[in-house]
């Protein structure tokens, strides 16, 4: 084990046989560039495989896996990929200085009942204050009971302690080998193009 916490492998084979039995929520939780979103992908993708819905919270406004940045999506794993059909508007990048109406769009996502495995795929924040608050407050707002916490090769899982005391399962998941989180400009290429996305059938008006 590490820090306490059962250790599985990066494998959504795993996960699923150990973690994934039965319909659940689970919060994927790490620092930035630890593979949390491609985990949830890779999830999506074997759980649709095996003939399970599989949802996600993209709630990273500012690098999410999907939906567009500045906001909270709800996603369900479709034809190969997260396919939203809801969202939060937070018009911030910042998941750590705009805590609560973030914690608050996320808990208004999961008002609908979802059937299936609900992933939340949360942001980066591991740290500090901010760090604590958001980790307390997402297994609050999302009634997560798992813990899938991504962590570097040979370090401890953020926020061990606080996790420990969590009522959710907790599961330590090395991050991949080829895991890293992107440099600035391409996360903000990133952002443009999910943007361009969202607004791929707006109208333009001239007044």
């Amino acid at each position: 084990a590490q820090s306490g916490f059962p250790v599985l492998a990066n494998s959504a084979t795993e996960i699923i046989n150990t973690v994934l039995l039965q319909d659940r929520r689970v919060l994927l939780y790490g620092p930035p560039g630890a593979g949390k979103s491609v985990m949830a992908a890779q999830l999506g993708l074997a759980l649709d495989a095996s003939g399970r819905d599989c949802w996600c919270v993209s709630a990273d406004p500012g690098s999410p896996a999907f939906g567009m940045p500045g906001a909270v999506s709800l996603g369900r794993w479709t034809a190969g990929g997260w396919r939203v059909s809801a969202f939060e508007g937070l018009a911030t990048l910042d998941a750590g200085r705009f805590r609560l109406p973030l914690l608050v769009a996320v808990q208004r996502l999961l008002q609908t009942r979802l059937d299936g495995v609900v992933l939340i795929d949360g942001p980066g924040v591991v740290r500090g204050v901010a760090g604590r608050e958001l980790l307390t407050g997402l297994l609050e707002a999302t009634g997560a009971d798992a813990v899938l916490v991504m962590t570097g090769a040979d370090r401890a899982p953020a926020l061990a302690a606080e996790l420990a005391g969590a009522a959710a399962e907790v599961f330590a998941v090395p991050a991949a080998a080829a895991a890293s989180r992107p440099a600035k400009r391409v996360r903000a290429r990133r952002r443009s193009g999910q943007w361009d996305d969202y607004l791929g059938d707006a109208v333009e008006q001239t007044i």
